[in-house]
């Protein structure tokens, strides 16, 4: 399993830690870990398929 975390001081200021993870070159999850230590996805796959596929709030829902 590869983990890619990404820093930003707006996100930082928030508590928000994105996160895309990959098994195989396979990409499994997309989300963040909030203020609560929350784990939230936008995206999550079992590695045979989806089982939760938000990614269009990623372009602010157009």
């Amino acid at each position: 399993l590869q983990t890619y975390t990404y820093y930003s001081d707006t996100l930082h200021e928030s508590n928000i830690y994105p996160f895309i993870l990959y098994y195989q070159k396979q990409l499994i999850a997309i989300g963040y870990i909030d203020e609560n230590q929350d784990m939230d996805f936008l995206y999550l796959h079992n590695s045979v398929m989806p089982l939760l596929d938000q990614r269009y709030l990623l372009t602010g829902g157009q």
